[in-house]
C-alpha cells in the first residue's frame, strides 16, 4: 500500500516520517496513494479510520501513531476502525553490543526505524565496555566501542521516533574484558567481578557514568549487576576475610547508587543477584530461596530492580516471581529474551512461547515496563535479520492478548519488507525432530555441528541419527526461498553443508575401520568436498554480512573460526588421500565412538564453540 502523508498533520513525527520515507518508497508527501492525516487526541493507543478522504490515525504517543503506519504499509483488512492500546508505559528492545559485534551506527538507525513501525518506544544498549570513557584509554581497547559523538547520534535519532534509549552497562560482574589489561588488575577480584571497596573501583565506575551522563537524554541507567559469580570470594578475600556476599553487594549498591545520585541518575539493576544470594543452589529460580530481611531492607528505595527471565513456558511461574520481586518492595521491569544466543538463527519457538507465557502474567499483574533482551554469547553468531519475527511477536502480544500468523505476515512485511514464512521457517535448523515440541527443545545443532572437528569427531555418537535426513529436508524445503537476502543465503548454504557434514561425522570411523577404501575415497570426493566448499561460501556471506552491521572489531574471533575449519577440512583431505596407496594407521580414527552426553537428551544439546571445535579445553 502506498501512503501519501498529509505534512501538515504530522507535528512532531514529521522528521521520523521523512526518515522512514528514505528506505520505504511506500511512504511519499506527494502523488498516488491513501491519503493519511494525524491526530493526536488519544490519551493512549492507536485509532485507525477510514473515510472518503483517506484514513487518520488517531494516537497518543509517538510510537502510536508509527505502529499505525507499521499496520497500514502491511496492507491487512480492517474494515473501518481498528484500535488497539498497548497495557505497558515501556515497550523496549535490548541490544547486546558487547558480545563480540559492536553493531554499526547506522545498522541501529535501521533498527530503530523498522522497530519504530511496530510501536516500540524504548531501546536498551547493553554495553559492557564498548563505549569510550575519559580518563581510561584502554577501557574498550581495540573492541570497536562507541565515541561520545556515536553514542549522542543514537540517542537523538531515537528520539526522533519518539523512542528512550537507555545505556545498559556493568558496574560488578562481566566486566572480563577490561581485566585482560593489567591496569586493571588492581580491581579484580574474581574471573570478571570487580573489587568492592577498592577507591580505584569507584573511581572507573566515576568516570563511566560520567560519560554516560553527558550522552543519553534520559536519567534512567540500567547499571547491570547480574552473576556476580564469586563475588568477595577471590582477592576480596584474601584482603578482608569472609564476608557475606549479600552484606558486600549491598555495600557495592550504595556506593553505586550514591554516584548515580550525583549525577542526577536515576539507577536499575538486575535482580537475580538477591534471589542466588538466598538460595542454597544459588540458582535465580529456586522456589525455595529466602532473602533476609535485612537484605530486603538495605535494597535501596530510588533503585529499581529487572526481573529477567528467558526460560519458562508456563505463566503461573512468572506469576509467582513477579510476585516474589513485590514482596521486595519493588515494581519489577520485566525482561524477556528472544533466544538469538550460541546459535545462527533465532530460536523462534522457543522465543514465541516464552514471550507469550510472560506477557500473559506481565498483563494479569498489571506491570507497566517490559522488554525483550538479544543476547549473543559466544560470538554474536547469530544473523541479526533473524531477531526481527521474536521482536515483531514481542510488540504483537503488548498491544493485544493473541495474534494470527496472518497477521504477523501483515505486519511483519509493513514494518520490515520481508516474508514472515520465510523467517520464521529458517528457526527450523535448530528445531530437530525427536520426542520434545520444537518449542521445548533448546538444542544448537546447526552450530556445534558445524563447527565440530571432522577428524578428532569425538563427539559422533552425540549427533542424532536424523540429523542428515532433518538437514536433507531443510535443503530442500529452503531451496524455495527466492531472493538475494544474504542471511537467506547464509541458511539455505549452511542446511547444505550440514547435511554433507553429518555424512562425515557418521560415517567416517566405520569405514576406517572396517577398511573400505572405496567408501572413504567416495567420502572425499562428495561430502567432503561439498562441506569444503560450504565452508568456503558461509566464510563469505558471513564476512559481508557482518560488514553490513558490525563494526569490524570483532570478526577476527568467527574468521578465525573458519580458517581454523577449513584448516582441520583440509588436513582431512590430505589424510584420505594417501589411503589409496597404502592404508597408515591414522591415530583419531582408532578405537570406538563414545557418548559424551550419554545422560542428555541428543535433540536436547547445546554446546558452545570450544567445546566443540576440539577435546582440549585449554593449554
Amino acid at each position: 500500500m502506498s501512503l501519501i502523508i498529509d505534512i501538515e498533520s504530522c507535528g512532531t513525527l514529521r522528521e521520523a516520517i521523512e526518515q522512514l520515507s528514505e528506505d520505504r518508497p511506500e511512504i511519499g508527501f506527494k502523488g498516488r496513494g491513501t491519503p493519511v492525516r494525524f491526530s493526536r487526541h488519544l490519551e493512549d493507543g492507536l485509532c485507525l479510520t477510514r473515510d472518503a478522504n483517506g484514513v487518520t490515525i488517531s494516537y497518543g504517543r509517538p510510537s502510536d501513531a508509527l505502529r499505525g503506519i507499521g499496520v497500514l504499509l502491511g496492507g491487512e483488512e480492517w474494515g473501518e476502525k481498528f484500535h488497539q492500546v498497548s497495557q505497558f508505559t515501556t515497550v523496549g528492545a535490548m541490544l547486546d553490543l558487547s558480545r563480540n559485534g559492536v553493531m554499526k551506527v547506522v545498522a541501529i538507525k535501521q533498527l530503530v526505524r523498522m522497530i519504530s513501525l511496530m510501536g516500540y518506544n524504548t531501546l536498551f544498549l547493553y554495553m559492557e565496555d564498548v563505549y569510550e570513557v575519559d580518563n581510561e584509554p584502554l577501557f574498550g581497547n581495540s573492541r570497536g566501542a562507541y565515541s561520545k559523538e556515536e553514542l549522542r547520534e543514537i540517542d537523538q535519532y531515537c528520539l526522533l521516533f519518539g523512542i528512550v534509549a537507555i545505556p545498559c552497562v556493568q558496574t560488578l560482574g562481566h566486566m572480563e574484558q577490561i581485566f585482560q589489561w593489567p591496569q586493571y588488575s588492581s580491581i579484580n577480584d574474581t574471573a570478571n567481578v570487580m573489587l568492592v571497596g577498592e577507591e580505584r573501583t569507584y573511581q572507573l565506575i566515576g568516570n563511566m557514568l560520567d560519560t554516560l551522563a553527558t550522552c543519553f537524554s534520559t536519567r534512567r541507567i540500567h547499571i547491570g549487576m547480574d552473576e556476580a559469580h564469586g563475588l568477595a570470594r577471590g582477592v576480596y578475600l584474601d584482603k578482608h576475610g569472609y564476608v557475606r556476599s549479600s552484606d558486600v553487594f549491598t555495600e557495592h549498591l550504595e556506593r553505586v547508587n550514591g554516584l548515580c545520585k550525583q549525577r542526577g541518575l536515576q539507577p536499575m539493576i538486575w535482580s537475580d543477584m538477591y534471589f542466588r544470594m538466598g538460595s542454597a543452589t544459588h540458582d535465580y529460580y529456586d522456589l525455595d530461596a529466602h532473602i533476609r530481611p535485612e537484605a530486603r531492607e538495605a535494597i535501596p528505595s530510588d533503585v529499581q530492580l529487572v526481573y529477567w527471565d528467558y526460560y519458562h513456558t508456563d505463566p503461573d511461574f512468572y506469576r509467582t516471581y513477579i510476585d516474589r520481586h513485590r514482596q521486595l518492595g519493588k515494581e519489577p521491569l520485566f525482561a524477556a529474551g528472544a533466544w538469538t544466543w550460541g546459535r545462527f538463527w533465532t530460536h523462534h519457538p522457543r522465543a514465541f512461547a516464552t514471550i507469550s507465557a510472560s506477557l500473559a502474567a506481565a498483563k494479569e499483574k498489571s506491570l507497566k515496563e517490559v522488554f525483550l533482551t538479544h543476547w549473543g554469547d559466544d560470538g554474536t553468531e547469530c544473523l541479526p535479520g533473524s531477531l526481527l519475527p521474536a521482536l515483531q511477536y514481542f510488540a504483537e502480544l503488548t498491544y493485544s492478548d493473541s495474534v494470527s500468523e496472518q497477521q504477523l505476515a501483515n505486519r511483519f512485511f509493513g514494518t520490515c519488507s520481508k516474508s514472515w514464512s520465510v523467517y520464521s521457517s529458517l528457526s527450523g535448523i535448530d528445531a530437530v525432530p525427536g520426542d520434545k515440541t520444537p518449542y521445548e527443545n533448546v538444542a544448537n545443532f546447526s552450530k556445534w555441528i558445524l563447527w565440530h572437528d571432522p577428524i578428532l569427531n569425538f563427539l559422533d555418537m552425540d549427533i542424532p541419527d536424523s540429523m542428515e535426513d532433518h538437514f536433507a529436508e531443510l535443503s530442500l524445503k529452503f531451496a524455495e526461498f527466492e531472493g538475494t537476502d544474504l542471511e537467506v543465503r547464509f541458511i539455505k548454504e549452511l542446511t547444505a553443508t550440514l547435511r554433507a557434514k553429518c555424512q562425515i561425522h557418521s560415517k567416517i570411523r566405520y569405514l576406517y575401520q572396517s577398511r573400505d577404501v572405496d567408501g572413504l575415497q567416495e567420502l572425499r570426493s562428495g561430502p567432503l568436498g561439498l562441506v569444503q566448499t560450504g565452508v568456503a561460501n558461509l566464510n563469505e556471506l558471513h564476512r559481508r554480512i557482518w560488514h553490513d552491521y558490525f563494526k569490524p572489531f570483532g570478526w577476527e574471533i568467527l574468521e578465525r573460526r573458519y580458517a581454523g575449519l577449513l584448516a582441520r577440512l583440509k588436513h582431512l583431505d590430505d589424510l584420505l588421500s594417501r589411503l589409496p596407496e597404502s592404508f597408515p594407521r591414522i591415530a583419531e580414527f582408532e578405537g570406538p565412538g563414545k557418548a559424551v552426553y550419554a545422560n542428555t537428551k541428543k535433540n536436547d544439546l547445546y554446546l558452545i564453540y570450544a567445546r566443540t571445535a576440539s577435546s582440549t579445553v585449554r593449554n
